[in-house]
């Protein structure tokens, strides 16, 4: 099984100049964790998490206050909080490679590219509902 077979084809990608507020709704929509992100001609450049936003704000004490909420939601751009230069994987790389790549690095997503063009994104999320279904068929024969 490959990463393509598993991997989600319509990624939400955000720009580098966007507010990490911007992000947060973007997460929150799609009701997604993470967030490719891209420059101004569509180039990979980084990965968001709702955890890089986290660690990037103040106290929560501080976010109770609404107004000091509003101004760190949009002050701090993505380009401040992403992991710049992401790993990435290529479609035809296998499923039990990305997933040892997904634990020994400790992250919960890689883009998928090829040619240099992004093409999906696979998430710890894809590799478990994988691992289901893959138990699911054993069961069932």
């Amino acid at each position: 099984m490959k990463v393509s077979d598993v991997m989600k084809k319509d990624v939400i990608t955000i720009r580098e100049e966007a507010s990490v507020g911007e992000a947060l709704a973007l997460m929150e929509t799609h009701k997604i964790r993470h967030l490719v992100v891209v420059d101004s001609s569509g180039k990979l450049t980084g990965v968001i998490s709702d955890r890089d936003i986290k660690f990037s704000l103040p106290t929560r004490k501080t976010l109770e206050d609404p107004k000091k909420r509003k101004f760190f939601l949009s002050a701090i751009k993505v380009s401040e909080c992403m992991v710049p230069d992401p790993l990435t994987l290529q479609p035809d790389t296998g499923i039990k490679k990305a997933a040892e790549l997904v634990r020994s690095c400790k992250i919960g997503c890689i883009p998928v590219v090829e040619n240099d063009q992004l093409v999906g994104i696979i998430t710890t999320s894809d590799l478990i509902d994988c691992l289901i279904s893959l138990i699911d068929g054993k069961e069932a024969a």
